[in-house]
């Protein structure tokens, strides 16, 4: 008898989560726990905290529970308290997975792997995990030891992600699945003229400009200094632009090479002359209304495993410039609207920008187009199909 059938045949997922804001990656497993069929299964989410990824998720009437391991930097995992801290609360998962007789582990980062090893030593419990950046060499090599032990599936966002993992790992190809992120069409759509206008007043954006935005946290990947030079550059040419970039440096707590970017960013832009045509946003959950306000958006970063906000810019009408090396061109190029340049080059941004707002000066947003409006919502992933392909995996390993 497999553990599910103790359960009349729902599957217990148990989701260890290592961060409590939402950025990116926690945003893709709030959606799938809320697209999971739970009738099939039923999600329990771990944390070591409150924070606002566990409020939208308690909100949302799925079952938290909070153990108090600690994630710090990589270099204080070995400090003294900190291993006793977590090798307790390593001995409470393991006591907590037996006595809710979970059946499959979902989790993201080797550290929960770490958190795990009690038990995954003692009791052979499967476990899907995934990888949703682009690891270190030794990163990779530490992955890989506990993948070839202990995890059956791995999904990652992008054919590169699993190109880059598959590449600098040894036996693990067979293993990973890709899996697109999704986008809510009922989140994201076009948005009229005057919802338009609203949204810029309400946010002290100026109504009479075109407003080219950046979304995005601060990580050291994602191409800040391209958006700022091509934005510069942009401005003496042109007095009819407004550049907006909206982001925080959320995870410099647990990554000090973040502080390090977000501070050399800052003083970049401290030196660069904008006229008063920039504005920077912290760290916002509103994301919808944001890119409303917007005529184009702009991805310049470097490498991106997906990008997740281009394909809500695209749902939403809005004109998408993105790098070549974003894991969302796989979905989005060769669509009307989308707009490709290459990394860290900040005129090929700049010509690429230029075609954005030519396109957006003919009326071609995504909800104009002839015949386009229910078809290429169509052809976007949905979140539905991502929960599905977890839930393939669960029952596989489950059975």
């Amino acid at each position: 008898m497999s553990e599910a059938s103790k359960h009349g045949g729902v599957i217990k997922v148990l989701y260890v989560n290592l961060f409590t804001w939402l950025g990116g990656g926690e945003y893709s497993v709030y959606n799938l726990v809320k697209h999971n069929d739970l009738t099939r299964f039923h999600p329990i989410l771990m944390f070591n905290k409150g924070g606002p990824f566990v409020e939208k998720v308690h909100s949302s009437g799925f079952e938290t529970v909070i153990l108090p391991y600690v994630v710090v930097e990589p270099k204080k995992l070995l400090l003294p308290k900190v291993i006793w801290s977590n090798v307790k609360a390593s001995l409470m998962i393991k006591r907590f997975i037996q006595r809710r007789e979970i059946d499959v582990i979902q989790c993201s980062d080797v550290f929960s792997l770490i958190l795990l090893l009690p038990t995954l030593l003692s009791k052979r419990i499967r476990v899907i995990y995934s990888v949703i950046i682009f690891y270190s060499t030794l990163r990779c090599r530490l992955f890989n030891l506990f993948a070839l032990l202990f995890i059956d599936y791995i999904v990652v966002n992008s054919k590169a992600v699993s190109n880059h993992l598959a590449s600098r790992t040894l036996g693990l190809r067979n293993k990973i699945t890709v899996a697109y992120n999704g986008v809510d069409s009922a989140v994201f759509f076009p948005r009229t003229d005057k919802e338009k206008m609203n949204v810029r007043k309400k946010l002290g954006l100026p109504i009479d400009k075109r407003i080219i935005g950046f979304i995005g946290r601060f990580e050291v990947w994602k191409g800040h200094l391209t958006f700022l030079e091509a934005a510069q550059r942009l401005l003496h040419s042109r007095d009819d632009l407004f550049f907006l970039i909206v982001g925080g440096p959320i995870t410099q707590a647990v990554a000090p090479q973040v502080s390090r970017y977000y501070n050399m960013v800052m003083d970049q832009m401290k030196q660069m002359k904008f006229n008063g045509n920039l504005k920077l946003l912290d760290h916002r959950e509103d994301i919808p209304e944001l890119l409303s306000a917007l005529d184009v958006y702009v991805c310049s970063s470097d490498y991106e495993p997906f990008g997740l906000i281009g394909l809500e810019a695209y749902e939403s009408g809005i004109p998408v410039v993105a790098s070549s090396s974003v894991g969302a061109v796989e979905v989005l190029s060769g669509k009307e609207g989308v707009f490709i340049a290459e990394p860290k080059n900040p005129s090929s941004f700049i010509e690429r920008i230029q075609d954005a707002l030519a396109y957006s000066d003919n009326n071609r947003t995504r909800s104009d187009r002839s015949g386009d409006s229910g078809q290429n919502a169509a052809v976007l992933p949905t979140w539905r199909q991502y929960a599905q392909t977890f839930e393939q995996l669960y029952e596989k390993v489950a059975s």
